[in-house]
């Protein structure tokens, strides 16, 4: 993701705990910096999700275990970035919106964050039960509290994407369709959007802007593996159906580009 001078930055989670960076060069953007291990923390979860605001600054969110083996309750944490290529913070803890309830606290899903237009961070998880909660920190830093969302039976791999306009665009694949939430306006609140009736593999929906504020979402096809493309119509636009890609022999998550011309 590029910062103010448009040099980019690849973050990736490291298999043994941390996070693995890399940097492009100030003078040859063909050149980058070798791999750096930052953040080394064995009880961190090799996964991360990258917010990064119209301040230039990056969070990074992942999960840690608070003690050892697969069934210790979980933390949400993250780790700030200030100036491209510098030294980070470390991990700070958001807490689980499962409290004290260590068993549900072990089944937290992996936290999803963006941050909108108005420079609020939103923090998605899905939680033991299949349900949803979000918590958000505003301009001033200040995190506010974790909030439940009314849906139930949700898959891992909850999408959020944030539009030029800085408006959130959430997508949310369950078990008997999606669930779809969404800014009207930046630092808005989420309202619920009509439910859709596709069923998506868990762990393959992602999304992109595509075209003057819309989202156009992708995911795996639950019968056939199939990739499809789907977007929202606008305000008085005609619903089309979702737009088969092939891939159905590919597997796992989708990573989309939008190059604008």
């Amino acid at each position: 993701m590029p910062d103010r001078e448009g040099r980019l930055t690849a973050y990736a989670a490291g298999r043994t705990g941390g996070v693995v960076r890399w940097t492009e060069s100030v003078t040859r953007p063909e050149e980058w910096s070798r791999p750096e291990l930052l953040l080394a923390d064995t009880g961190i979860l090799p996964y991360l999700s990258v917010a990064r605001g119209t301040d230039g600054y990056v969070d990074l969110f992942t999960m840690r275990r608070k003690g050892g083996g697969p069934q210790a309750p979980l933390d949400v944490v993250y780790a700030s970035q200030y100036q491209t290529g510098r030294p980070m913070t470390g991990w700070h803890s958001i807490g689980n919106p499962h409290g004290q309830d260590a068993a549900q606290a072990a089944a937290l899903g992996a936290p999803v964050a963006v941050v909108d237009g108005s420079d609020v961070v939103h923090v998605f998880v899905r939680s033991a039960a299949g349900g949803v909660f979000t918590r958000r920190r505003n301009r001033e830093g200040t995190w506010g509290k974790w909030t439940a969302l009314p849906c139930k039976r949700v898959r891992d791999g909850i999408s959020a994407v944030v539009t030029r306009s800085g408006r959130v665009e959430l997508f949310m694949p369950a078990d008997k369709g999606v669930y779809v939430w969404r800014q009207e306006k930046p630092g808005g609140s989420l309202d619920r959007a009509p439910n859709l009736v596709f069923i998506a593999r868990p762990e393959t929906a992602s999304g992109v802007e595509s075209y003057e504020d819309r989202i156009t979402h992708f995911w795996r096809d639950e019968g056939t593996g199939e990739v499809v493309a789907y977007r929202l119509p606008g305000p008085g636009g005609e619903d089309v159906a979702p737009a088969p890609l092939a891939g159905g022999s590919g597997r796992g998550p989708l990573g989309p580009v939008f190059k604008g011309c």
